[in-house]
């Protein structure tokens, strides 16, 4: 499980996703999102936890697909 650095928002929500669903991810801290990014197109990493102004380019070419996101309100700004 990828995320952009220790204690940032995404990697905080990864930790609660891990609580609340009761599974063992092993946390792989980057410095900041692009080498995160790289790593999962790379196949390095299979889960990554990301903000989406990094990665909307990315879901909307195809390249990853996002399984889930959290907004204020539902939006289908990722089609």
């Amino acid at each position: 499980m990828a995320s952009a650095g220790n204690g940032n928002v995404p990697h905080v929500a990864a930790e609660l996703f891990k609580l609340i669903i009761v599974v063992n991810l092993l946390h792989v801290p980057y410095r900041g999102e692009a080498s995160a990014l790289t790593n999962l197109l790379a196949g390095q990493v299979h889960v990554y936890f990301a903000s989406l102004p990094g990665s909307i380019e990315h879901i909307k070419m195809g390249r990853v697909r996002a399984l889930a996101m959290t907004t204020a309100s539902r939006s289908m700004h990722c089609r």
